[in-house]
C-alpha cells in the first residue's frame, strides 16, 4: 500500500443504483459506465466484469446475479490519470499496483501503470488483454490479461511486466482490491510464522511501521490457524498482514463469498512489508482492501514476470447473513475442489510417482516415448553400451535397441518407426531398432554438438535441440527443423542451452526451454514449419535461488497444459504460461511422456528409475493421427515401383498392370485424392499439394504397395 502521507482515506459516500443498457448476447461488450466511456464487460449468464482501460486498468464491478463485491466511490465516477495527478484521490475498485513502498513514493511513483490509460484487445469470447504505456520512471510496461470462465465466476488476472530499460529494475506485484465494508475477512495464518502470533499489526507514526511482537486490533482474532476480522461501522482503521503460504484470503459480504487465490513460491524473497505474504486494510466505515503481496522480482533489460491471481464469487449464505463462520470457509475454500490448489486440476489429490523399475540397474535415463497404445519405449544414455528399452504396463522390459550410438530423446515418426536424436544426428527407426534414414546429420558442413530432444510437427516435420554438456560446443547451440522434404534450417541461436521441446495441440505454437536459464520459450509456427515471435512464455521455480531451472524434457496434455521437468520436479503449467503445481519425483526427473490406456499416466525418466503417476487430463501421443487408417503401415511390393522420390509435379508408376488405383493420404490419415488408370504409360498429374511428406497406395488386381514419397514445390 501506499505511504499514508499520501493517500487521504475516502469518507463514506453513498452508493446509487445504475442501470447499464448492455447487450445481453454479448460475451465483451464495449459499455458506459461511471462517466467512463470505454469500459469493456466481460460476462457469462450470471457474472459480470468490468474493467476501465481509461483509468488504470482497474475492475469496478465483479457481480454475482447483478450483485457486485467491489467497492465504488460514486464521487470519483469518470476520474482519470490528468485529475489525479492535479488533485490526488485514492481510487477505488480492483487496482492492480507495484511495491516496495519507499521506492515507489520515493524514486519512482508509477503513475503511468497505477491509473494511467491501457490499449485493449479482446482476446477470446470471455477474455481482454490490456497494455500499459511504458512507465518512464521504472523502465516496464505491464501487460494484464482478464479471463472470465464461460460457466462460472472462476476470473483469471495475469500480469506480465517487461523491462525495457538498460538498468535493474526491482519491485513487487501488489493485488489491491478493495470490497465493501462489514464483511468477514478470513485468511489463513502459518503455522510456521516468523511472527509471534501467526500477525501483525501496522502502526502508523508518520509511515507505517509493523509490528509482530505483540499485534492487538479491534475485531481482528484468530483460531484454528485462521485469522479473521469483523469491522462495524465507527472503528479505526486497520492495518495487518500475515506471512501466510497457503495462498488464498476469503472475504464474506451478505451472501456472497469473494475468494482469491495466488501461488505463494517456496523459495521466492518476500521483503516487503514485514516479508508479509498477504496486507489488509479497512478504513473503518466503507471499504476494506485485501491486497496479496508477490515476491520480489529482479529483473533485467527485456526479461518479463508474471503474477496471476485467480477470483471467484460465490452464493454463500450464513447464519447471519453477514458473517459466515470462519471455520467452516476455510474448510468449504480446502475442500471445494473448483477452489482448491490449482495443480489439483491435473493431479488428483493424493497421487505420488510411482517407481516402476527395481533393481533394473539403468544408468540415466531418458527421452520416454509411448507407442502404439501399448509401449513405452526409453534410452539409457548411463549405460555401456548406450541402448533403447521398452516396457509394458504389465511391468515387462526389454531392450529394444542393444547399442543405440547415444540416442537421447525419441517421438513418433509414424504408425512404424520411431524417430530419435543419437550423437550423429536425427535418425528414423523401424519396429525392429533397425535405421531406416538419417533426417540431418550436419548443419552447413558441421556436425552436430550432441542432438537431444525433438516433435516431430503433424507434416511430418521434425524440430529438434542441440545443446552441449561437459565439453566446448562444436557449433552454436540452437534449436532446428528439418522440413517433410528433408530441407534442414536453424530457427533458433540465442539461448545458452536448448534442450525440451514440445508443440501446442493445435501444432501452432512451438515451446522450448533453456537447462541454463528459468524461462519456458514460446515461438508461433508459421505454414512453413519456420517460427517467429518467439517470447517468455512461463517462469520456473528455481530451488537454488539461481537462474539455472536445470530445465529438460517436456510434454503436454489435451487442455495445452506444459509438463517442465525440472530441478524442482515436473513443473506445470497451464496454457497461458499461469503455474499450476510441481509434481514431485523422488530422483531428478530428465524427461516425461503420456501413455497408458486412457492417455492419462504421466510416465517419468528420473536417473536410475522409471516412474508414472496417473492424472487427470490426458496427455498428447504424437501430433501425427497414430492409426493412419485409411493407407495404413507402409507396405513394399517388388512388383510395384511408384518415382520420381522427390516428386514435384507428377509421378510415375511402374507395374506390370495397366488398371490400378492411386491413393494420396497425408500423414494425418487424411485421403487427399484417389484416381483410377487406365493405360497406364507416362508421367500422373499430381494436384497442387504443397511440399511434404506424404503415403501413396498402389492397388492393383493382384498386388497392393504403400510407400512414402516427398513433394518439392
Amino acid at each position: 500500500m501506499k505511504k499514508m502521507k499520501k493517500r487521504i482515506l475516502i469518507l463514506v459516500v453513498v452508493l446509487s443504483a445504475l442501470t447499464i443498457s448492455i447487450n445481453l448476447s454479448a460475451k465483451v461488450d464495449i459499455i458506459n459506465y461511471r462517466n467512463w466511456t470505454n469500459c469493456y464487460q466481460i460476462q457469462n449468464d450470471s457474472v459480470s466484469v468490468i474493467i476501465v482501460p481509461e483509468a488504470g486498468g482497474r475492475v469496478l464491478s465483479y457481480s454475482l446475479n447483478n450483485k457486485s463485491i467491489i467497492y465504488k466511490n460514486s464521487s470519483l465516477d469518470g476520474k482519470k490519470l490528468s485529475n489525479w495527478l492535479s488533485n490526488w484521490f485514492d481510487p477505488d475498485g480492483g487496482r492492480f499496483d507495484l511495491g516496495p513502498e519507499s521506492e515507489t513514493n520515493e524514486n519512482w511513483t508509477n503513475d503511468t501503470l497505477y491509473m494511467g490509460a491501457y490499449t485493449v484487445e479482446v482476446t477470446g469470447k470471455y477474455s481482454v488483454t490490456l497494455t500499459s504505456k511504458v512507465d518512464k520512471s521504472m523502465g516496464v510496461y505491464v501487460i494484464r490479461e482478464f479471463t472470465l470462465d464461460s460457466a462460472s465466476s472462476h476470473l483469471v488476472v495475469r500480469q506480465t511486466v517487461t523491462n525495457i530499460s538498460h538498468k535493474q529494475s526491482h519491485y513487487y506485484f501488489w493485488g489491491r482490491t478493495l470490497v465493501n465494508f462489514g464483511g468477514t475477512l478470513i485468511l489463513p495464518l502459518n503455522k510456521n510464522s516468523k511472527y509471534a502470533k501467526g500477525w501483525g499489526d501496522f502502526r502508523s507514526s508518520g509511515s507505517w511501521k509493523f509490528n509482530t511482537v505483540n499485534p492487538s486490533l479491534p475485531y481482528v482474532s484468530s483460531h484454528d490457524s485462521i485469522l479473521t476480522l469483523k469491522p462495524t461501522s465507527g472503528v479505526q482503521s486497520n492495518k495487518f498482514g500475515v506471512d501466510a503460504t497457503d495462498g488464498w484470503i476469503a472475504y464474506t459480504y451478505s451472501d456472497q463469498l469473494f475468494v482469491k487465490r495466488f501461488k505463494y513460491l517456496k523459495n521466492g524473497s518476500y521483503k516487503e512489508p514485514g516479508a508479509a505474504t498477504i496486507v489488509a486494510y479497512t478504513n473503518g466505515n466503507s471499504f476494506t482492501e485485501i491486497e496479496p503481496i508477490g515476491y520480489e522480482v529482479l529483473q533485467n533489460y527485456l526479461e518479463s514476470s508474471t503474477f496471476e491471481e485467480h477470483w471467484w464469487l460465490l452464493s454463500y449464505p450464513s447464519s447471519d447473513n453477514v458473517h459466515a463462520d470462519p471455520s467452516k470457509v476455510a474448510k468449504f475454500i480446502n475442500t471445494n475442489t473448483s477452489l482448491k490448489d490449482l495443480g489439483d486440476r491435473v493431479v488428483p489429490s493424493g497421487n505420488s510417482a510411482i517407481k516402476l523399475s527395481t533393481n533394473k540397474n539403468f544408468q540415466f535415463l531418458e527421452g520416454p516415448v509411448w507407442f502404439r497404445d501399448s509401449i513405452l519405449y526409453f534410452t539409457d544414455l548411463g549405460s555401456s553400451p548406450q541402448t533403447i528399452n521398452s516396457y509394458t504396463p504389465a511391468g515387462v522390459f526389454n531392450v529394444f535397441k542393444a547399442n543405440s550410438y547415444g540416442a537421447n530423446g525419441l517421438f513418433v515418426y509414424d504408425s512404424v518407426h520411431i524417430v530419435t536424436c543419437q550423437t550423429k544426428g536425427v535418425v528414423v527407426l523401424d519396429m525392429k531398432g533397425v535405421e531406416t534414414e538419417v533426417l540431418a546429420d550436419k548443419y552447413n558442413g558441421h556436425a552436430f554438438n550432441s542432438p537431444n530432444d525433438l516433435v516431430v510437427a503433424k507434416n511430418g516435420g521434425v524440430y529438434f535441440t542441440d545443446p552441449m554438456f561437459g565439453a566446448t560446443p562444436a557449433i552454436k547451440e540452437a534449436v532446428y527443423y528439418v522440413t517433410p522434404s528433408g530441407v534442414l534450417s536453424q530457427i533458433i541461436a540465442d539461448m545458452k542451452k536448448p534442450n525440451g521441446i514440445i508443440l501446442s495441440p493445435d501444432g501452432k505454437s512451438l515451446y522450448v526451454d533453456d537447462s541454463e536459464d528459468k524461462y519456458v520459450y514460446v515461438c508461433d509456427v508459421l505454414d512453413n514449419g519456420g517460427i517467429a515471435n518467439k517470447r517468455r512464455f512461463a517462469e520456473l521455480v528455481v530451488s537454488d535461488g539461481s537462474n539455472s531451472s536445470v530445465a529438460d524434457g517436456m510434454t503436454i496434455d489435451t487442455l495445452g497444459n506444459l509438463y517442465v521437468t525440472s530441478a524442482a520436479g515436473i513443473q506445470v503449467f497451464d496454457k497461458r504460461g499461469g503455474y499450476l503445481t510441481t509434481i514431485k519425483v523422488p530422483e531428478r526427473p530428465s524427461n516425461c511422456t503420456f501413455g497408458g490406456s486412457n492417455m492419462k499416466t504421466l510416465y517419468i525418466t528420473a536417473s536410475k528409475n522409471l516412474y508414472s503417476i496417473d492424472l487427470l487430463v490426458p496427455g498428447i501421443q504424437s501430433f501425427i493421427n497414430k492409426n493412419i487408417t485409411a493407407i495404413g503401415e507402409t507396405k513394399k511390393n517388388d512388383k510395384i515401383t511408384v518415382f520420381p522420390n522427390p516428386a514435384s509435379t507428377y509421378i510415375q508408376v511402374n507395374t506390370v498392370e495397366d488398371i490400378f488405383t492411386l491413393e494420396f493420404q497425408d500423414l494425418s490419415g487424411k485421403t487427399l485424392f484417389v484416381k483410377t488408370i487406365f493405360n497406364n504409360y507416362g508421367k500422373i498429374g499430381l494436384p497442387n499439394l504443397l511440399s511434404g511428406l506424404y503415403l501413396v497406395k498402389v492397388t492393383t488386381k493382384n498386388d497392393t504397395s504403400v510407400s512414402k514419397i516427398i513433394i518439392k514445390r
